[in-house]
């Protein structure tokens, strides 16, 4: 019988309520996003379940510091 281990994942997955946190925003802000597409955050959908990668909410963040989230139309 072959026994495997598993680490820790290197990118850890957050629940929507964690990743609210690091992005200081409601939970349900990022349900609007999701839904309505309207930023480029990264999320999975695993059966029911919404995860976010920490990286992908890292970037996130490192892009909107980069003025990635300015209103274009002017």
């Amino acid at each position: 019988m072959m026994h495997t281990v598993i680490d820790a994942p290197a990118d850890p997955l957050l629940l929507p309520k964690n990743a609210a946190e690091m992005l200081k925003v409601k939970e349900t802000t990022l349900t609007t996003w999701r839904s309505k597409k309207r930023y480029p955050l990264r999320f999975m959908k695993i059966g029911k379940l919404i995860r976010y990668r920490k990286s992908d909410v890292e970037a996130f963040l490192d892009f909107c510091s980069q003025g990635g989230l300015e209103d274009e139309s002017r």
